[in-house]
């Protein structure tokens, strides 16, 4: 029976705790994953992003030097693009905007070289 208690290891007790605090993790990181992942700003301000950064792309590649303002497909953002030269470059600045509340939710520019 001596050797029974000179033995190391996890005890029964241990291990429940250890996957109860794993548990509460996991838990605690879904619920601040699904609060991140829903917030209504949060979505609008990425799609916000990537149409200002198509319409910059697509300015790029294909040598697009007007200016132009369209809404998204949801009607939600209105999206203008403003074209100034600057000597020997031109700067591509798009804006994007709610269309309810004409708030800049983003704003970006580019020099491209004519």
């Amino acid at each position: 029976m001596g050797i029974l208690k000179d033995q190391s290891g996890y005890t029964l007790i241990e291990t429940l705790v250890s996957i109860g605090l794993l548990g509460v993790l996991i838990v605690l990181s879904a619920m601040v994953y699904k609060n991140f992942f829903s917030n209504p700003k949060i979505l609008l301000r990425n799609e916000a992003l990537y149409l200002a950064n198509n319409e910059i792309v697509n300015s790029i590649n294909k040598k697009i030097f007007t200016d132009t303002a369209y809404t998204n497909e949801n009607k939600n953002l209105s999206i203008e693009r403003k074209i100034t030269g600057m000597g020997r470059f031109n700067r591509v600045e798009v804006v994007v905007t709610t269309v309810q509340d004409p708030k800049e939710l983003v704003k970006l520019s580019a020099d491209i070289k004519k």
